[in-house]
């Protein structure tokens, strides 16, 4: 099966976690890596045998990256989601994916219109737990919710 070339916006301690568990994918493989801290970057990027860019803008236009995770704090999110989508990868958003609403629906119609998946890195979004939650909640048992920890 052909790999799928993946580039990494965001070197911090999350990259390393996702580096993990990509290792157990066989078919993903880390091409490039970006991040503001050069110093960082480089070294993830030796670590992984992977392309430094020297910009997001020069990761997302490399032919070899098929999908980007973006890995930054929240507050660079929406810039890197739209750059990576504008460029037309398939792009992973680690969470929280935003604070607001607004730049979600964003990258929603962005990612339609480029024919491209978005997705947020929601961990427990599958948890047994949540799900019972979810049925609970919309079948009105609960009654209106106004806070949820």
């Amino acid at each position: 099966m052909e790999k799928v070339g993946i580039g990494f916006i965001g070197a911090g301690d999350v990259a390393h976690l996702h580096q993990m568990a990509l290792f157990k994918v066989p078919q993903a493989m880390i091409v490039a890596v970006f991040d503001v801290d050069t110093q960082r970057s480089t070294k993830l990027a030796h670590a992984l045998g992977a392309r430094m860019c020297e910009t997001a803008d020069e990761l997302v236009n490399l032919p070899e990256v098929q999908v980007v995770y973006v890995l930054t704090p929240e507050r660079a999110h929406h810039e890197n989601v739209m750059r990576s989508l504008r460029a037309g990868k398939h792009t992973f958003v680690e969470k929280p994916v935003s604070f607001s609403r607004e730049p979600i629906r964003e990258w929603i119609d962005l990612s339609k219109r480029k024919g491209c998946l978005c997705v947020p890195g929601h961990n427990y979004i599958h948890a047994p737990a949540l799900r019972s939650m979810k049925e609970l909640i919309a079948s009105g048992q609960l009654g209106d919710i106004h806070t949820l920890w």
